[in-house]
């Protein structure tokens, strides 16, 4: 899956991670109106409803992801082809280069992935700069 804002890592991980040390670790003296987590005393009921909605708020959102997805790609495709994406989404979908490549200074037989592109873009402009500054 392709995750370029990091959102299930920043979102999902500590998301799940949060709910889960409340089962664990939550304590009266700092919510009276709260629990004790299941390592200050408290029951294991609590974590066990902590948990569980950790697994009932993945169920959702996988779920309605698979379903909006199913529904998109009925109207339009979701994923381009290996093809597209070996030219890069630049080139095969607006027929334009957002970032100037590294051909002129490498010559290659064979278009870069794109990551590769990046990396390649990033040198040229390091390479450059340093001759600037000569």
């Amino acid at each position: 899956m392709d995750d370029a804002l990091d959102v299930w890592g920043v979102h999902g991980v500590g998301g799940v991670l949060g709910i889960i040390a409340t089962g664990l670790f939550a304590s009266l003296a700092w919510n009276s109106g709260g629990a004790n987590g299941l390592l200050e005393g408290g029951t294991l009921r609590f974590f066990l409803i902590e948990t569980g909605s950790v697994l009932l708020a993945a169920a959702y959102a996988f779920g309605f992801s698979y379903a909006a997805l199913w529904l998109i790609n009925k109207i339009t495709p979701v994923k381009v082809s290996e093809e597209e994406e070996e030219v890069g989404l630049d080139e095969s979908l607006h027929g334009e280069n957002a970032y100037e490549l590294i051909y002129n200074i490498l010559p290659c037989t064979k278009l870069p992935r794109f990551s590769e592109v990046l990396v390649l873009s990033r040198v040229k402009y390091i390479l450059l700069d340093i001759l600037n500054r000569i």
